[in-house]
């Protein structure tokens, strides 16, 4: 379970709200994915993020995410509107143990709202989960593109494990 979590950001603005996502957060959490995917990849990979965008998949695969009991979604608000979101479920890939490594699958927060800590938060509180559901380990993919993600979790400790895979967009 994912505690309702309060604090103040550094800038001083609105409080940010953690808590866990609801299937009816589904809409909002997938119009917060899409700007960020915008914002980080439009005009860098060709032919992505797709268009058009299929907002009923899309709204659809939140959904059964935010219902999964496997899944866990960390949801940030300011002033109940949703500026970010973290996923954290059990590894997928192969060489993961389902039971004791954990995968970070997504992270975004609203490009409006990039550099507000609100990203750092969201990340704490899965990788606190992740704890809590005896996780050893916590594991993402981040594309090579998207320098500023790279980063951010590099500052986290994450290290990249030499690893590349391609999927279909």
């Amino acid at each position: 379970a994912i505690p309702v979590t309060k604090t103040d950001t550094d800038q001083g603005q609105r409080r940010l709200v953690l808590r866990a996502g609801a299937v009816t957060d589904a809409e909002k959490i997938e119009a917060v994915h899409w700007l960020g995917l915008e914002a980080a990849f439009h005009g860098r990979i060709p032919g992505w993020p797709e268009r058009p965008r299929d907002i009923g998949e899309r709204v659809m695969r939140w959904r059964r995410w935010l219902l999964a009991t496997d899944i866990d979604v960390v949801v940030g608000e300011v002033g109940g509107e949703i500026v970010g979101f973290c996923t954290l479920r059990s590894g997928s890939d192969t060489d993961l143990h389902p039971l004791t490594e954990g995968e970070i699958r997504p992270l975004y927060v609203h490009p409006e709202q990039w550099n507000s800590g609100y990203g750092t938060r969201l990340c704490r509180e899965a990788l606190r989960t992740a704890d809590d559901r005896g996780f050893v380990s916590v594991s993402l993919w981040v594309v090579d593109v998207n320098e500023r993600a790279r980063d951010f979790y590099l500052g986290f400790g994450f290290t990249p494990d030499g690893e590349t895979r391609l999927e279909p967009h």
